[in-house]
């Protein structure tokens, strides 16, 4: 029914557009087309509570790292993109339910049966804010089939409950990354490269068929840190001892919904009337009436405030008096020194940098928390960052939170901040550099096509991708990436007051789990965003008067707002947007589209394709 609805609402704005250009409103009348939908969406009034509710937690969402902004209307009718909810206003939103009288308990729930949409960094930071709900009111989990990364989450209820006809997947953490080398050589697309550090598996997806040795080494050490911070935790939950669990995931670890009973990791069947008979109860309720209902979390947040109050303390809905903030800003995506059509989540370094010398010349800004997701990118972009972070820092308290990846450029922007937090399973390190560098000579050839060159000096043409380097090509590229690798060790050494050796040791490209990082120090403290946060607010001798502002701001009906809706407009439509030269690159992997931005063709980066599950 949704899908007939969304093809009819699709029918209908493609006419309405239609007619607003052939009536010769075309871009204006487009734009005052959509800014009548945004009316229509934003003049809805949030859904009221009326009675003892209970707060519905859709564990399919996808939760993300960016300011506080309530997915409209429009979004959920025009995008086919997973619905998301931003994590501070679910963080905030589970805080604020736990002292609501209205709210009865928590209910978690798999609608998609797809799991979590997060890192295991933003899931830790969920189930410990589950946990902390779970000590004022009651929390059920009810599912058919749950994987690890969804019973990491629903492990964390009082109550857990399968469908007598489902199942619990509990067999162990494995981590898969697509090798393209053969596909593009059999298309005739060369590919090499240089890079700095054994552990920089960055270019292996372009010129292997496999993990080497080395990164399956470290993605090996990476996947048992994540595994552990997994049957710690779900132990804890379940009575049950870290042995007990790794021999269910060794014998197998397929469970039928009967056999996960009996293994003591759920409590009970049951089926969805039986279910709601529980949450009833819950609510001093015997029968379904309009008096109790169930609220999700997103219609909850709008109803009370907390996407709003993502942008003051946490709470604290009102503004301070005195006018000290502690600005939050994300630093998310793969860092980019130009804007890239493609890459709508790039992290464009001129703007944040940008940002973070505006945070720094504001007097009412005590204290700057910058939350980074990012699995690094351009040398460049990471270094212009980065000289704005220690600029900061050197003004006022600058306290680094890292999400799921904070990763090679992403530590490099990390390096200078006050304090450094990270969660346990956050993925961090990733000291190296490396420049790829494809080449279509083959493919020309294969087809007929050749190039030639004339030249004034020996390396004019060093850039050209219609042939493969020289070995003195390629002597010249190592030397400018050992340069920049060089520079990444000094900027870690200084920053972080670690003896160079070390953290040249420490270094060579290799990952780390959070854990790990603290360890070995290069994160200080081991905690999530609103530790960070409390964290800064301490630095700067705060102590509770002050409040939060996310950065960068999203500004209603800007052009920004404007161009994501009538992207998803054209994509409802069967339209597209993108020129015929980036819908060709989209058949290839995205990583190369954004391996074109750096001018120095550098790059610090860690390949965060790698799918772990």
């Amino acid at each position: 029914m949704k899908s007939f609805l969304q093809q009819t609402i699709a029918s209908i704005l493609g006419t309405l557009v239609g007619l607003t250009i052939f009536a010769g409103g075309s871009l204006l009348g487009l734009i005052g087309l959509i800014t009548f939908l945004a009316a229509l969406s934003s003049s809805s009034e949030p859904v009221g509570l009326k009675g003892r509710s209970m707060l519905a937690l859709d564990l399919s969402l996808a939760i993300r790292d960016e300011p506080g902004q309530a997915e409209d209307s429009i979004d959920r009718w025009l995008s086919d993109r997973p619905r998301t909810i931003p994590l501070r206003v679910l963080l905030d939103t589970l805080a604020q339910a736990a002292k609501d009288r209205q709210i009865t308990g928590l209910y978690l729930y798999d609608s998609a049966g797809t799991g979590p949409i997060a890192g295991y960094a933003t899931l830790r930071e969920v189930r410990e804010a589950i946990l902390e709900f779970r000590k004022k009111k009651p929390v059920i989990a009810y599912g058919t089939d749950w994987d690890e990364r969804t019973y990491y989450l629903t492990s964390a209820a009082n109550e857990t409950r399968l469908h007598p006809a489902g199942g619990l997947e509990f067999n162990g953490l494995a981590a898969e990354s697509t090798f393209w080398s053969g596909a593009l050589e059999k298309y005739g697309i060369g590919v090499q490269f240089v890079r700095a550090g054994k552990f920089k598996s960055a270019v292996e997806p372009f010129a292997r068929r496999d993990f080497s040795p080395e990164n399956r080494a470290q993605t090996a050490a990476l996947l048992q840190d994540l595994w552990q911070t997994v049957l710690t935790a779900t132990g804890q939950s379940r009575k049950q001892s870290i042995a007990q669990l790794q021999a269910i995931a060794d014998q197998g670890g397929l469970l039928r919904s009967d056999q996960a009973v009996k293994l003591g990791l759920v409590d009970r069947l049951a089926y969805d009337d039986q279910v709601i008979e529980r949450v009833l109860k819950l609510a001093d309720r015997e029968d379904n009436k309009p008096t109790f209902q169930r609220v999700a979390v997103a219609d909850y947040a709008r109803q009370v405030g907390t996407v709003e109050a993502a942008q003051s303390k946490l709470g604290d809905r009102r503004k301070n008096a005195t006018g000290q903030e502690i600005a939050l800003l994300y630093a998310t995506g793969t860092m980019v020194t130009q804007t890239t059509d493609g890459e709508r989540d790039a992290m464009n370094s001129t703007a944040i940098a940008t940002e973070l010398r505006k945070l720094r010349k504001n007097e009412d800004v005590k204290a700057i928390v910058l939350r980074i997701d990012s699995p690094g990118g351009s040398a460049t972009a990471a270094d212009i960052i980065a000289r704005e972070v220690s600029l900061a820092a050197k003004d006022k308290p600058v306290i680094v939170s890292m999400g799921d990846v904070a990763a090679s450029g992403g530590y490099w922007i990390a390096a200078p901040a006050t304090e450094i937090w990270a969660e346990p399973t956050t993925i961090a390190g990733s000291i190296g550099v490396f420049g790829l560098l494809p080449n279509i000579q083959k493919l020309g050839e294969n087809n007929g096509v050749n190039w030639d060159a004339v030249t004034t000096a020996p390396f004019a043409n060093i850039g050209s991708v219609t042939r493969s380097k020289t070995p003195a090509e390629l002597a010249l590229l190592q030397s400018s990436v050992d340069w920049t690798y060089d520079r990444f060790l000094d900027h870690v050494a200084q920053s972080r007051s670690i003896d160079r050796a070390k953290v040249e040791e420490l270094a060579q490209g290799r990952i780390w789990s959070g854990k790990a990082a603290a360890d070995l120090g290069l994160v200080d403290q081991l905690g999530g965003l609103d530790q960070a946060i409390a964290a800064a607010a301490k630095a700067a001798k705060l102590g509770k008067d002050w409040v939060l502002a996310e950065y960068p701001r999203r500004e209603p009906f800007g052009l920004s707002w404007l161009e994501d809706k009538s992207q998803a407009l054209w994509s409802r439509l069967g339209w597209s947007q993108s020129p015929l030269i980036a819908r060709s690159l989209a058949q290839l992997p995205s990583q190369l589209w954004l391996l074109n931005d750096d001018p120095r063709s550098t790059y610090v980066w860690w390949p965060d394709r790698l799918e772990i599950r």
